[in-house]
């Protein structure tokens, strides 16, 4: 059996300062917390700094995750059981046993990390927990492509580093013959650039096409996650020092929420 590891702080006074601040608000949460000790997701050298409310540094140059921005991403995401949730950047296995416990039996999480190392220090970090990695399967690749056999059924993403315009823009639209008499202008929106184009005219009429794809060139949300997860779903993830929630309501309509604050490490998109 794994042997816990004595530590500065408790589990307990962690949890309590975290419902102290407000940030941890629902039992399964605080449940969550307790069936996955951060401790065991923690190199040798750093398990006695397992429950202060810092981000530690783990393999690969990476860091796990500070608990209060866990825990505040864990409210925001909703999961619950049977729910599927993909888990980009995945690290050291933490947050994807926390969701492991949230979905319950029936649920699933596709967890996903680039970094080779740190996939392995993740998956041997959740076999000491062998009831909470049934639930869990481990991708050790990059999450931008998604799940293509899943599509329509994923209830819940969450990303654990910041996106940024995974997408590159292709202008193959200007194959149109677009005719510009204006410019196309950037403006921020809620961590998002949102891009408003201007007396964009075509011979054909089609004026839209141009607009399409330097609107999805922009957005640091992969496309296939969008088109993946079920109406209904939320996906939660940073961008430009926010946390951002996002509601689908339609097949091409989402609800967002922006929480500023939040800094974190950017998304690896090595496709």
């Amino acid at each position: 059996m794994f042997q816990t590891h004595r530590v500065s702080k408790s589990m307990d006074e962690l949890i309590r300062e975290l419902k102290k601040s407000g940030v941890l608000r629902s039992k399964r949460t605080e449940e969550a917390l307790r069936a996955a000790p951060r401790e065991l997701f923690l190199p040798e050298s750093l398990r006695e700094r397992a429950y202060g409310d810092d981000a530690l540094p783990i393999e690969g140059g990476q860091t796990i995750s500070q608990p209060y921005t866990v825990v505040f991403m864990l409210e925001l995401l909703q999961a619950d059981a049977r729910h599927i949730v993909l888990d980009a950047g995945s690290g050291s296995g933490w947050q994807s046993a926390l969701l492991a416990y949230l979905v319950g039996p029936s649920g699933h999480v596709h967890a996903f990390e680039i970094v080779p190392e740190l996939c392995a220090f993740g998956t041997e970090n959740l076999a000491r927990l062998p009831e909470l990695a049934r639930r869990v399967t481990m991708h050790c690749r990059s999450a931008t492509p998604g799940l293509p056999e899943l599509s329509g059924t994923i209830d819940r993403i969450v990303a654990a580093a910041e996106l940024k315009h995974v997408s590159k823009p292709s202008f193959a639209a200007k194959s149109h013959q677009c005719e510009r008499e204006a410019l196309a202008e950037q403006e921020p929106y809620r961590g998002i650039r949102r891009v408003r184009a201007i007396g964009l005219r075509s011979r054909n009429g089609a004026i839209a096409a141009e607009y399409e794809v330097l609107r999805h060139a922009l957005d640091p949300v992969p496309a296939a996650w969008r088109e993946q997860m079920k109406i209904g779903g939320i996906m939660v993830y940073p961008s430009g020092n926010s946390l951002w929630r996002e509601k689908k309501i339609a097949a091409d309509r989402f609800k967002k929420e922006e929480f500023p604050g939040f800094a974190f490490v950017p998304y690896m998109d090595l496709v």
